[in-house]
């Protein structure tokens, strides 16, 4: 993983060093870096072209996000891995079922242990959460609370829990809180998880969920710091078990994640894919893909039935 880079910086390498591909080792591309060295920015074609993109924030960085702002640093700086507290705006949901419930104290969820084998400190993802006890399966849980949305998922169980203002109304204000998701680190068989980014809000919680239920999941917060990030990527690809890539937008507009999906299915890797929302593959993707088993999460009311549906996958079976 990569930390963010600042567009000021690589407009201005750009602008007096780019003939040599200086914004692109500053962005960490080091292949087409090596490449404008070579040709002096492509023969000065490429050099040019790299200042209007830059100019017009369509220059990403080597792990496909786009360069901050002046004005996404006004409130601090926000590296890959954190995720600025979102304010929920609940809004009445027309028949919606009224839950009551009741705020717990603060905990903080860990990954269940795996064997006997060591777990190595990886860095960790902060995401807003609120604590409530489920009113399904009575535990007191982390509720992951999806950006403008107005339920939540019990990490236990599943359970969607209604969040509008008649169900909370006459309850004290839950308090924001972290909990920690690790990558796993071992050598029994493991998923990979394959996703764009953007969409952490809402693949975060799933790891949480699996690791919980005893599930090995690496994904790419667990790279040492030091190593070189391709190379981490193509290491643990070749060597799990599964992959599950959580298809979107996003995803298909990242050449890291197209990437990984290929590898894996050039190395026939048992693959699955989870749709975070409605998309359509491109046609050459949809005629690789189209006999992989494919899960649409987001048609899912009840995420219970949707991690039922994921676990009872034959390819999940020995990966926990």
């Amino acid at each position: 993983m990569i930390d963010r880079k600042i567009k000021k910086t690589a407009l201005l390498l750009c602008i007096f060093f780019g003939w040599f591909g200086a914004h692109r080792y500053y962005t960490e591309k080091w292949l087409t870096a090596i490449l404008y060295t070579a040709t002096l920015g492509l023969f000065g074609f490429g050099w040019l072209i790299d200042i209007a993109l830059i100019a017009a924030d369509q220059f990403l960085d080597a792990s496909g996000q786009p360069l901050l702002k002046a004005g996404d640093l006004a409130g601090g700086t926000y590296g890959v891995y954190a995720v600025p507290p979102q304010k929920v705006q609940p809004v009445p949901v027309p028949n919606a079922p009224t839950v009551k419930l009741t705020p717990a104290p603060v905990r903080t969820v860990q990954p269940a242990p795996v064997g006997t084998q060591p777990v190595q400190t990886s860095p960790v993802r902060k995401m807003v959460t609120r604590f409530y006890t489920c009113p399904l399966c009575g535990k007191e849980q982390a509720q992951y609370i999806e950006e403008n949305k107005t339920f939540a998922f019990c990490i236990s169980c599943g359970q969607k829990i209604d969040l509008t203002p008649k169900a909370v109304s006459d309850e004290p204000k839950a308090r924001p809180i972290s909990f920690t998701v690790t990558a796993y680190n071992g050598t029994d068989p493991f998923i990979f998880i394959s996703y764009a980014h953007r969409n952490s809000d809402k693949v975060i919680p799933i790891i949480a969920k699996m690791q919980a239920d005893g599930y090995r999941v690496w994904f790419d917060e667990g790279i040492d710091p030091g190593t070189e990030w391709d190379a981490n990527i193509a290491n643990h690809v070749r060597g799990c078990s599964l992959m599950l890539a959580f298809m979107s937008k996003e995803y298909l507009a990242s050449e890291n994640c197209k990437d990984e999906l290929n590898f894996a299915r050039d190395l026939s890797k048992n693959r699955i894919l989870i749709y975070l929302e409605d998309v359509e593959l491109p046609d050459g993707m949809a005629m690789r893909l189209n006999r992989l088993q494919a899960i649409h999460q987001y048609k899912y009311e009840d995420q219970k039935d949707f991690y039922e549906k994921l676990y009872n996958s034959p390819d999940l079976q020995s990966l926990r």
